[in-house]
């Protein structure tokens, strides 16, 4: 029966639990004996390499005569602004817009996505003038958040700046303006009265 147990231990520790080397092998002292992994790849005696210095790189980059950002690529259409927001009247529950412009060519690399820059970038003109920040949330898509919330009962007017070029150093063609109106005044609720009372 004995014998038996330390042939199943002996298989177990062979073929089932190769992670566990150092304390399967015969006169092995554990506390001395270290085990690098790499993968599938495991084998004792050896130190784990330092990889502080090693990056990942995802991608391969591909530059194209129309492209600086990488595998980024510009397509043959013309660069212009092909959306944009808010329109029309913005409702009294928006209290913080974010206004925002989509290009039809990418402008920027994605390493740049999420940076935050102030007004002072020169992006937009807004009118009447409102201060916050700017972040490209896309290689294509630029977003302004304003500080606070912008003037009741007024027309604001976004004109992007025809400074913007894309990745491929086209100028922006076609309509660069467009507004929305935040919250006009309005009656919520009214009574006329009951019995004696008049209101």
């Amino acid at each position: 029966m004995k014998k038996a147990i330390r042939i199943i231990r002996r298989i177990v520790c062979l073929a089932v639990l190769p992670f566990f080397l150092g304390s399967c092998a015969p006169g092995t002292d554990r506390a001395s004996s270290v085990t690098a992994f790499s993968g599938a790849f495991v084998e004792t005696g050896r130190h784990v390499p330092d990889l502080a210095h090693l990056r990942i790189a995802y991608f391969e980059p591909v530059l194209t005569d129309h492209s600086h950002a990488g595998n980024i690529r510009e397509s043959d259409e013309p660069f212009v602004v092909v959306d944009f927001g808010p329109r029309d009247e913005l409702p009294a529950e928006i209290r913080y817009p974010s206004i925002y412009v989509v290009f039809s060519q990418p402008v920027v690399p994605l390493a740049r996505l999420g940076e935050p820059m102030r007004e002072d970038a020169g992006f937009f003109h807004i009118d009447p003038p409102l201060t916050g920040t700017y972040r490209w949330y896309g290689s294509r898509l630029l977003a302004f958040e304003p500080d606070q919330g912008p003037i009741p009962q007024h027309r604001y007017t976004i004109t992007v700046s025809d400074r913007i070029t894309s990745l491929g150093s086209r100028s922006l063609e076609g309509p660069r303006s467009f507004s929305f109106e935040t919250a006009r005044l309005s009656v919520l609720d009214w009574q006329l009265g009951t019995g004696e009372r008049w209101v």
